[in-house]
């Protein structure tokens, strides 16, 4: 969704809202006709400026799982959109709170540590631990400046 803000702005909102999705601890490296996620996140993922801090979560293997790659997904479309300038707004707002079934600070929580102890480290971390320092850390992660 876009608007314009009262002093001019254009400002994309990502509200992503499931209805018929439900979401258990699974891997979501490859989609249902077998292509590779990490193919098209792979460069925005290890790019200079990332909203992702490589240094927390240097493998993007890691970030595929549900319910926590809803989120890495929309903060790189986020930054996608802010490079590109498509669509033309000024300011990019995500909200996690609109596709993430449990609070976002639990949500790593979910982590299938027994299956893939790589995830461990992940278990005691807010989400906004994964974020590069200039990324709001605010209920709506932003981009591009004061909403």
């Amino acid at each position: 969704m876009t608007y314009e803000a009262t002093d001019g702005r254009r400002v994309m909102l990502l509200v992503e809202t499931k209805y018929s999705e439900s979401y258990g601890v699974s891997y979501k490296r490859f989609r249902s006709d077998g292509s590779d996620r990490i193919a098209c996140y792979r460069d925005l993922y290890y790019s200079g400026n990332s909203p992702i801090d490589i240094t927390v979560v240097p493998e993007i293997e890691t970030m595929l799982f549900e319910p926590f790659y809803q989120l890495p997904r929309q903060q790189l479309l986020a930054t996608r959109v802010m490079e590109t300038g498509i669509p033309d707004v000024d300011h990019v707002l995500v909200d996690p709170e609109s596709f993430v079934p449990l609070p976002v600070e639990d949500l790593f929580k979910t982590a299938p540590v027994a299956a893939y102890p790589e995830l461990e480290p992940l278990g005691a971390l807010p989400f906004a631990a994964l974020l590069v320092p200039q990324v709001d850390q605010g209920p709506l992660q932003s981009w591009g400046g004061p909403p």
